[in-house]
């Protein structure tokens, strides 16, 4: 017997229709996510991932017989792709969600199939695997920062390069393992097969670096390069170590890797980074803009900046990670916005979400727009409603629970 098809809801900012909710206005609770084809609905197997940009948002998800690529709101920069603007005609429709066909616009990637999806603040990154195994890497849309990460010269579908940073051996197989995305700089993790036979797993990422986000960029004189065009090496963890996860907020970034070690790079204006480092029994690192968090098996901890409650705590020790209070249960996974956190746990009861920080457009769901400042639970709407959650994600002002009935 199947599983029932699963169903995306949204709330939050919504001025281009990035919610896919029909309409451009604001969603202070949780609506379902409307599709262009309403005859996919009910062939939608798994939810794979979705993004979220400054306007944008993009969706994979695996029907009966493929893995899709989904996306509404704003592609005036080409973040959706060629073809989305000259498809989708009426603007209404930029508010439901449109089937994007990136592959049939390249021939590099039309035996490629989508694997990961993720979005900055006006660009969009997919990984495709062709048939050989091989990851390919593209992007789309705006390049402010060098956020396509292919120099100066963009096309509309821009597929990155990474064999500068094995040079001079080639690259005979990439894996593109992982990709984390803040507003203006990429952090990918690459497992690659050269061709002296070796394998080498490393951390990279370009965009955005006057900070240090990318770690120290400098140029001849010694000053730090503001943007960095083409991925640099970040990491290079030979074939022993391995990445558990990335966290990339506004200006700074943390590593995890297997071995326990967390890696800071980046601006510590907000004490985002302060202690982390020194952290333990950490499974998983996520970021928003200005702070950072660390899960373990039981509990999360948060530390930064609190000016929208983004630290779900009280600040008396706010300079040092803390543990937030959360009802009990297994934290299944955290989403991080960009100054919002969603929170998944499964308890005796069933599937909860948790949510807290800034909320000036409704994004935690609760019906108001006032900053919340503590874990407060916005799923299930109702005790009445039973449904498994299978998914949570978060965005610039914008979040989404996908559940099974």
């Amino acid at each position: 017997m199947s599983s029932p098809t699963p169903i995306i809801y949204s709330a939050g900012s919504n001025a281009r229709g990035q919610l896919a909710s029909g309409n451009f206005d604001d969603l202070h609770s949780f609506d379902i996510c409307q599709f262009a084809s309403e005859d996919l609905t009910n062939n939608i197997q798994e939810i794979v991932s979705i993004s979220g940009g400054a306007n944008h948002t993009v969706v994979l998800l695996r029907t009966q017989s493929l893995v899709e690529l989904w996306g509404c709101g704003d592609g005036s920069k080409g973040q959706l792709g060629p073809s989305y603007l000259q498809n989708v005609l009426e603007e209404s429709a930029k508010s439901r969600l449109q089937l994007l066909d990136i592959p049939g616009q390249h021939s590099a990637l039309r035996n490629a199939s989508p694997r990961l999806v993720a979005a900055a603040w006006e660009t969009t990154y997919i990984i495709f695997t062709a048939s050989n195994g091989n990851d390919v890497l593209v992007s789309l849309g705006a390049n402010d920062y060098g956020d396509l990460g292919v120099g100066a010269i963009s096309n509309s579908i821009n597929m990155i390069s990474f064999a500068s940073i094995f040079s001079p051996l080639d690259l005979v197989r990439l894996r593109i393992e992982d990709l984390a995305t803040g507003p203006h700089h990429i952090i990918v993790y690459l497992l690659a097969t050269l061709s002296d036979g070796s394998e080498r797993r490393v951390v990279a990422g370009w965009g955005a670096a006057r900070h240090g986000q990318l770690g120290e960029v400098n140029a001849s004189d010694g000053k730090v390069h503001p943007i960095q065009a083409t991925p640099r090496l970040i990491l290079d963890l030979g074939e022993m170590d391995h990445v558990t996860s990335i966290g990339v907020g506004n200006q700074h970034s943390v590593i995890l890797l297997r071995s326990g070690r967390i890696h800071t790079f980046g601006s510590d204006r907000n004490n985002q980074l302060a202690g982390v480092q020194s952290l333990v029994n950490i499974q998983k690192v996520v970021c928003t803009w200005n702070n950072t968090y660390a899960v373990r098996a039981d509990q999360i901890l948060s530390v930064g900046n609190n000016a929208k409650g983004q630290l779900g705590r009280f600040t008396l020790d706010s300079n040092l990670p803390a543990a937030i209070r959360l009802s009990g249960g297994e934290v299944k996974n955290i989403a991080c916005g960009s100054e919002h956190v969603l929170v998944w746990l499964e308890t005796d009861d069933g599937s909860e979400v948790w949510g807290w920080g800034w909320n000036e457009h409704g994004n935690i769901g609760i019906g108001s727009t006032d900053d919340v400042m503590f874990p407060v639970k916005i799923w299930p709407i109702s005790k009445s409603v039973s449904d498994q959650v299978v998914g949570i994600w978060a965005g610039c002002g914008t979040s989404w629970i996908a559940v099974r009935k």
